[in-house]
């Protein structure tokens, strides 16, 4: 997944807890490495669920550590950040 090959014991509390994690090891589909929980969703398809999600799925960006590269492309409020 993403990358990263799972230990048995990683499996196995997936299996039993319906999720595992923070993990590291992960490879963004651009290369950089990331660090996520991944948890059991439909169909017990594994799916990456990060820390900094809140209950709506949406990410949380602390606009201190990325540069700011002019208004939001789609609300034309606040800065666009690039992330990284």
């Amino acid at each position: 997944m993403a990358g990263r090959l799972f230990e048995a014991g990683e499996i196995e509390t997936l299996l039993t807890e319906g999720k595992v994690g923070p993990l590291e090891g992960f490879r963004s589909k651009m290369g950089r490495p990331f660090t996520a929980t991944v948890k059991l969703g439909e169909e017990f398809k594994p799916e990456f669920e990060f820390e900094n999600n809140d209950a709506s799925g949406a990410v949380t960006i602390d606009p201190s550590r990325h540069e700011a590269l002019g208004l939001c492309p789609i609300c034309q409020k606040g800065p666009g950040l690039r992330l990284g």
